[in-house]
């Protein structure tokens, strides 16, 4: 795997320790904890998905386009590919659209203290959650074993540097509202 792949893989790890720690503050029903959870969790996984729509699919998709004779195998990938990335992509779309429903929902509630209103908002942001959780194993389980494995066959060693080195910075694209050592 490509550093680039390697740093993305830790991401995945580091993404699933913040979506266990919102669960907790879900199950406890803590508001305040919850909002900043799923908000970071929302703001994190946005730069992971942009490092990948930006660096990371457009280079594997070039470098298997571009396989010569001795990757005749990674050619005949390119139809499993796309159709991986688009799924991913697809993926994506989903993540971000119920993430920002989950934040405006937990932000609703932060000022409120009525216990049926907050009961209700935090069960809609653990279904949110729960629907989540349920694609992101076989989509991380795709990018990982497919996509991520790609890059480090079908890329040259400087391009997997320069991917890495792009991807790198994606992810320290911190949104201003979030202190450094939140972040």
């Amino acid at each position: 795997m490509s550093k680039g792949s390697e740093r993305l893989a830790a991401h995945h790890v580091a993404l699933g320790r913040l979506l266990k720690e919102l669960k907790t503050a879900l199950s406890n029903d803590d508001v305040a904890v919850s909002y900043a959870k799923v908000d970071l969790f929302w703001a994190k996984l946005a730069v992971h998905i942009r490092a990948e729509h930006l660096h990371l699919f457009p280079d594997v998709l070039k470098g298997v386009t571009r396989a010569d004779d001795d990757k005749v195998f990674v050619v005949a990938m390119l139809p499993e590919t796309q159709s991986a990335i688009e799924q991913l992509r697809s993926d994506h779309d989903f993540f971000m659209k119920q993430l920002a429903e989950a934040v405006d929902v937990a932000r609703s509630l932060v000022n409120v203290s009525e216990e049926a209103v907050i009961g209700k908002g935090l069960n809609a942001i653990k279904e949110i959650v729960f629907q989540i959780e349920q694609r992101l194993d076989d989509h991380n389980n795709v990018e990982e074993g497919h996509i991520y494995r790609l890059a480090g066959i079908v890329l040259s060693r400087t391009e997997q540097v320069e991917l890495a080195q792009r991807i790198t910075g994606e992810l320290e694209k911190r949104p201003p509202r979030f202190a450094a050592n939140v972040w």
